[in-house]
């Protein structure tokens, strides 16, 4: 159950233990996904329908939702060894006609090593939140790590963002963004101490962009115990906590993290039968899981996504789930591409899956008001329709 993902990348949503799933759920396959109906005929015309609905991403992660041609253009600004260097690499990886996990790895630590510098953090941030906006996402929570980059300090980092998430919110009226501080738990927790120290010390006005943490990295290194004390004060702030779980086994951490009740989790990938049990039957208790077919497909190495170990489960059950791109840019793809990947695959139709893009605002974190004027416009584009 050793992580896979490279060292220093910040996140670890493909860590994986997949010997437990494939033996649980013989075949790849759950119950549900048998049970439901045929798939889609044709995965292009679904995303083309779905490709002007209104959608909801919780789960996007920063760097890794920049494009490849977006690292292009930064190797290009950078210039030198180091940019031909990188631009060499890009454009090896941009000849494929599928990427390998390692070809992710590869640009997991490109994206580190473009991104060092006030001028490129700006561009990739503007980029990745115009993609988004032109896929049509009215609502996005946007995480990363506020950290020392280059001449960054971990505070101009994060004003760096939240500059471009204003600005991004200014060129795109139907779109509103928040931001997720994400603490890693492969680093020291005085590292997220100094995250919320700078969230803490935002003016009025800018720490309304900032509704939530997330906690994640690699599930094989630190313990999610040891992080409770920022979670709570994060609670404390009316931060709404997310929380990487499940990524590889481990029954006592995913105990203790549901004992703690995380408004959200990412990913659940491996979980205990009991508790496997307790997500697939919807209560007001009901933890919303967000899912990133994508992702997980790459990281479990399945050969389908109606292999996945829980999200035929999830969908027949009605769970509450947020489809998510994890890292759009890493692993080519859009929320339109996600949503119309799990049509395809479990046989739901354009405007099921149109539904479903937009139920997460039913648990984003930001506050009633920011999400009543999402939910206006979405039901003036919908009374455009008619």
């Amino acid at each position: 159950s050793r992580c896979r993902w490279p060292r220093g990348c910040g996140r670890a949503s493909g860590c994986r233990a997949v010997t437990s799933a494939r033996a649980d759920w013989h075949g790849g396959r759950s119950v549900a996904a048998h049970a439901m109906e045929t798939p889609h005929p044709n995965l292009a015309a679904l995303a083309a329908k779905l490709a002007g609905a209104p959608k909801v991403e919780l789960h996007a992660h920063l760097h890794g939702c920049a494009r490849i041609e977006t690292l292009a253009q930064l190797a290009q600004r950078r210039g030198g060894e180091s940019g031909s260097a990188a631009t060499a690499a890009i454009d090896a990886i941009r000849g494929l006609r599928t990427r390998s996990l390692k070809d992710c790895f590869k640009l997991f630590s490109l994206i580190h090593e473009l991104v060092q510098d006030e001028a490129a953090l700006r561009y990739l941030a503007a980029a990745v939140l115009d993609d988004f906006a032109a896929d049509e996402v009215h609502y996005l929570e946007l995480r990363s790590t506020p950290r020392p980059t280059g001449s960054l300090t971990a505070s101009a980092y994060l004003d760096l963002v939240l500059d471009e998430l204003a600005a991004a919110e200014r060129r795109h009226p139907h779109f509103s963004v928040r931001y997720l501080v994400s603490v890693n738990r492969a680093s020291p927790a005085k590292d997220g101490e100094r995250a919320l120290d700078a969230v803490a010390a935002l003016t009025a006005e800018r720490r309304k962009l900032v509704v939530g943490l997330d906690l994640s990295g690699d599930p094989t290194k630190g313990s999610f115990n040891h992080f409770v004390p920022i979670l709570k004060r994060a609670r404390q702030m009316n931060l709404g906590i997310t929380v990487h779980c499940g990524e590889v086994v481990d029954d006592a951490e995913v105990a203790e993290i549901l004992a703690f009740r995380p408004e959200r989790l990412g990913h659940a990938l491996q979980l205990p039968h009991a508790i496997r049990r307790t997500l697939t039957e919807p209560t007001a208790a009901s933890i919303p899981i967000e899912c990133c077919p994508s992702s997980n497909c790459k990281t479990l190495e399945l050969d389908s996504l109606r292999s996945h170990p829980h999200l035929g489960t999830w969908i027949e059950a009605n769970y509450p789930i947020a489809l998510c791109t994890d890292d759009s840019g890493v692993f080519q793809t859009t929320l339109t591409k996600e949503l119309a990947m799990v049509g395809h695959s479990f046989g739901l139709s354009a405007e099921r899956l149109a539904a479903i893009a937009v139920r997460p605002l039913d648990f984003a974190f930001a506050p009633p008001d920011v999400l009543d004027r999402v939910r206006q416009r979405i039901a003036l584009w919908k009374k455009s329709r008619l």
